[in-house]
């Protein structure tokens, strides 16, 4: 689902093509010797070395966990202002199982018994609000490179057990209303989604012609800064932000000029 590019995103009237490598911490590349050895086992320096020489990287550890701020803070701090940071979206944004220890604890704690006795949660097992709180924390935890603008795109990488569908291409423009303003870059493992006969609805579908009618129900660009503003966001709280934002969240002229496309 990529944005159009605009007069800064181009240079020399050319689209400008970035290159880097899926993860600055990846164990082969620290054994590989890439790294000074007196850099290799200190991980701040470790990305402002890479962030010197490659202007793009994709921070996978997004899919095990839900970003923190804090941590997100310290990414822009280590690297320059021309960088750019992708990141793979949590595991339950795109229908993978989730260990339930790797969720924050205010989370946990707002699951049901059943869900907690499980080793593995699919988004089923998951309440609506617990599920929508999920997607509001990975977007809040990722505002300090929002800021900075060193956020690049969120990947939405989907299962193999994910076939071409309606009720999967409302999995997908539920992934972009609750994830607005940001740049979704859509991965597929099935096979279907390619097939020579769903080539081209895959690609239309990719285009955003089916999205605007999501963009239209995103929750106000506004709104969703309140969340960053309320800091932790603890329990409750954040849940019933959300909610009141998606109450008053008709569209607004800032949404129909942004939210992906």
């Amino acid at each position: 689902m990529p944005r159009t590019a605009t007069k800064k995103d181009r240079v020399s009237g050319r689209d400008k093509v970035l290159i880097g490598t899926c993860s600055w911490t990846d164990p082969t590349l620290i054994a590989s010797g890439w790294y000074p050895e007196d850099i290799a086992k200190k991980p701040d320096e470790r990305l402002r070395y890479y962030a010197e020489r490659f202007p793009l990287v994709e921070n996978d550890a997004s899919y095990y966990a839900i970003p923190d701020q804090k941590q997100a803070k310290l990414w822009v701090e280590r690297t320059p202002d021309h960088f750019k940071m992708n990141f793979k979206a949590f595991g339950t944004i795109t229908t993978h199982p989730t260990d339930p220890k790797r969720l924050p604890k205010e989370l946990r704690e707002s699951l049901p018994e059943d869900a907690l006795e499980k080793r593995r949660l699919y988004p089923k097992d998951f309440p609506k609000e617990v599920l929508d709180e999920v997607h509001a924390r990975f977007w809040v935890g990722l505002e300090p490179l929002r800021k900075s603008g060193k956020l690049g795109a969120i990947l939405l990488q989907y299962p193999e057990w994910f076939p071409i569908g309606s009720k999967n291409k409302a999995e997908i423009l539920r992934a972009r209303e609750l994830l607005p303003d940001d740049t979704l870059a859509v991965e597929f493992r099935n096979r279907t989604w390619m097939e020579e006969r769903n080539q081209e609805e895959t690609l239309a579908f990719g285009r955003g012609g089916d999205e605007r009618r999501a963009r239209d129900r995103a929750v106000p660009r506004a709104q969703r800064r309140e969340l960053e503003e309320a800091g932790s966001h603890r329990g409750g709280a954040l849940r019933l932000r959300v909610q009141a934002a998606r109450a008053e969240g008709m569209a607004t002229e800032d949404q129909a000029t942004r939210g992906g496309g």
